[in-house]
């Protein structure tokens, strides 16, 4: 089973346990979410975190597995507009998004288009009036040049009332029957440390800062932020996000995604 997991620090617990836990026929394969994105639109993984945004854009071609997500309701404090200006103020303001990302580029464009703002894209961050920065570039990130930061998973609650879905599980629908029998223990580890994760991160948080000290971030208050539950409100919100991409053509059908439970 060839099996893509996010190079961030939000889902190095996982990442970790399946170095501790190695499973015999699991293939893991460490990228940011842009290219899990590409890799699995390529056929190249069986099973992968993506972009939440990938999974809707290709539900066709896949399965949700429902037993993992990455979300979060309020303050994420890793998908941020830096700005110059109050996000309200940004009318055609140049705005650079993340090459890391796609569900966060389309929930900026939403946020702004529901402001009625338009706004000019730009590749070069660093002249731009703001900058869209997610996962450990956005905890690294020196936000000094930028008076306003804006929390994205923040902006939408505000509006919504709902939390954010950024990243999915999903089974490539070909791959199926060849990955079934290796799935179903690794879903039982990635469901054993959720339950971890809910008690607080505990002794993991050394193991954190060893292998991310470039981050200048509370890992407990940052974790403290993340929910991994494919729960209620996040099916709501990732349905309500899912038909808003879509009625305004950024994604070519309304959100069905099947779920497959091995």
């Amino acid at each position: 089973m060839r099996l893509g997991l996010i190079d961030y620090c939000n889902s190095a617990p996982f990442v970790m346990d399946l170095q501790s836990h190695p499973i015999l026929g699991i293939e893991p394969s460490l990228g940011i979410p842009a290219q899990l994105n590409a890799a699995m639109a390529r056929g190249e993984l069986d099973v992968s975190m993506v972009s939440a945004f990938e999974a809707l854009k290709h539900q066709d071609e896949v399965f949700l597995l429902p037993q993992w997500c990455i979300n979060s309701t309020g303050h994420v404090k890793s998908v941020m507009l830096f700005s110059r200006k109050p996000m309200d103020e940004l009318r055609d303001a140049s705005v650079s998004l993340s090459s890391h990302s796609a569900t966060s580029n389309h929930l900026l464009k939403l946020l702004l288009d529901d402001m009625g703002i338009t706004w000019k894209p730009e590749s070069e961050g660093e002249a731009c009036d703001a900058r869209l920065l997610i996962g450990d570039p956005a905890l690294a990130f020196d936000a000094s040049p930028y008076p306003f930061v804006h929390d994205l998973s923040q902006c939408w609650l505000e509006r919504h009332g709902l939390p954010v879905v950024f990243a999915l599980l999903v089974l490539r629908r070909d791959a199926a029957e060849k990955v079934k029998g290796l799935l179903e223990p690794w879903l039982e580890r990635l469901t054993q440390v959720k339950a971890s994760l809910k008690k607080g991160l505990g002794p993991l948080v050394h193991e954190l800062e060893k292998r991310y000290p470039h981050l200048d971030v509370d890992m407990e208050q940052y974790f403290s932020c993340l929910n991994f539950d494919l729960d209620s409100p996040c099916q709501s919100s990732l349905q309500q996000y899912g038909r808003a991409c879509h009625e305004r053509g950024w994604l070519p059908s309304p959100p069905q995604l099947e779920t497959f439970n091995p």
